[in-house]
């Protein structure tokens, strides 16, 4: 096995991880190793779940997205159950958020979802 290299994906590579998102359920998820944080997108019945995630010293610092305005209840996606403000059906900020973590531009992103 050895030392592997992280895969570097190419904008294309992102675009057909994402489309492919958009059709089916489940989980899609970016890590950069640099920065040592993470964004994953979980799926499924057209619900979204972002969680965003920055490691340091050892402990994990994991975001979502939060709505104020949506009435509070436990939602079930892929298996696990969510609380209603963390979820989105709204796939364009989805993409709009996996755009902007692949592009290096999280700072003003995580600034103004979380």
């Amino acid at each position: 096995m050895g030392n592997q290299q992280p895969l570097r994906p190419s904008p294309g590579d992102l675009l057909d991880l994402l489309n492919t998102a958009c059709r089916y359920d489940g989980m899609v998820g970016l890590d950069d190793v640099d920065t040592s944080s993470s964004l994953q997108l979980r799926r499924e019945r057209e619900i979204c779940l972002l969680t965003p995630g920055y490691e340091e010293n050892d402990d994990c610092d994991v975001r979502t997205v939060y709505s104020g305005t949506i009435k509070p209840e436990m939602i079930p996606v892929l298996e696990d159950l969510y609380d209603s403000r963390m979820l989105t059906r709204n796939f364009h900020l989805a993409l709009t958020i996996f755009r902007s973590f692949f592009l290096n531009v999280r700072e003003g992103v995580m600034t103004q979802l979380c």
